[in-house]
């Protein structure tokens, strides 16, 4: 790492890492064919079960009612199939392997702030303490990444994510010096010292100096290089999620969703002694 002035360090990539150990992971679990065949056949869909009923009590929720039904205690349908002993026994061992990790896992939990499609504001948490760095990176773009990998460790990502617009919430210019504050009274670094070819990022020293420890800076300079390797099919990634995103909006705008009644059927069991409002119940008889 390389300090900068004004209080800021700047994570620099580690150039010893390969480039193509960076990977997301998929798995499934697959059944042999021979455990598939001795399987018990799947049991029929129930049937919607058909109530009876005693009484009836509407609620006016404005757009939609709330309507309460006392029904006759119904037969239920019987519980499905049990799977036979052996395709559970398949499964559990396929689990159990899948579930042994090939090497170390890190959880990193980011919450990022966006501006303008261009850099974006880091926070995580660490023993009790706040730290944040700011990087030329969209984040938006990693928002639905998941999991990727080093030569020497799995990281989970967790990202909470937010937009915002510099000049709509008068927060910083990127070429403003050291010193600048934003709107939240924070310092501004000069975002000018990152490249301007790949994805770095200025670590914000709290007031006695600290940074943060060096296995959170190897996790940032872990995911700022699986950003930059990977960085064409994430932005066509979440353009495409973009897309829907957008179509999905119009269409719920010209189909607007009308509210159904929500409805709740109940009962009695045996030997319940609670007592019932009859009137209530629109006066019905059990």
């Amino acid at each position: 790492m390389k300090r900068g002035r004004g209080g800021f360090l700047l994570g620099v990539m580690i150039a010893g890492m390969a480039l193509n150990s960076l990977a997301t992971r998929a798995g499934g679990i697959t059944i042999p064919a021979e455990a598939q065949q001795n399987a018990s056949p799947a049991a029929p869909a129930a049937s919607e079960t058909k109530f009876r009923i005693l009484g009836q009590t509407q609620i006016n929720l404005g757009d939609h009612k709330l309507i309460l039904n006392r029904v006759v205690p119904p037969v239920l349908p019987a519980a499905p199939v049990k799977i036979q002993q052996e395709v559970a026994k398949v499964v559990q061992t396929e689990v159990v392997e899948a579930a042994k990790p090939d090497k170390p896992r890190e959880v990193l939990f980011l919450s990022a702030t966006v501006y303008d499609h261009k850099f974006s504001e880091i926070r995580w948490m660490d023993g009790g303490q706040q730290w944040s760095a700011f990087s030329n990176a969209d984040f938006n773009l990693m928002e639905a990444m998941g999991t990727f990998e080093t030569a020497d460790t799995e990281y989970f990502l967790l990202l909470a994510l937010t937009n915002r617009t510099t000049g709509a919430n008068r927060l910083f210019d990127p070429g403003a010096g050291d010193g600048e504050t934003a709107g939240r009274g924070k310092q501004i670094p000069r975002l000018e010292k990152l490249s301007t070819t790949r994805a770095q990022y200025l670590i914000v020293e709290d007031e006695a100096g600290a940074t943060p420890q060096a296995k959170d800076l190897a996790a940032l300079d872990a995911l700022h290089l699986y950003y930059d390797a990977n960085r064409q099919r994430l932005a066509e990634d979440y353009a495409r999620r973009d897309t829907m995103r957008i179509e999905r909006e119009r269409w719920l705008k010209e189909h607007p969703p009308v509210p159904e009644d929500t409805v709740i059927n109940y009962w009695v069991g045996q030997g319940a002694t609670a007592p019932v409002d009859k009137r209530s119940m629109g006066g019905a008889r059990p």
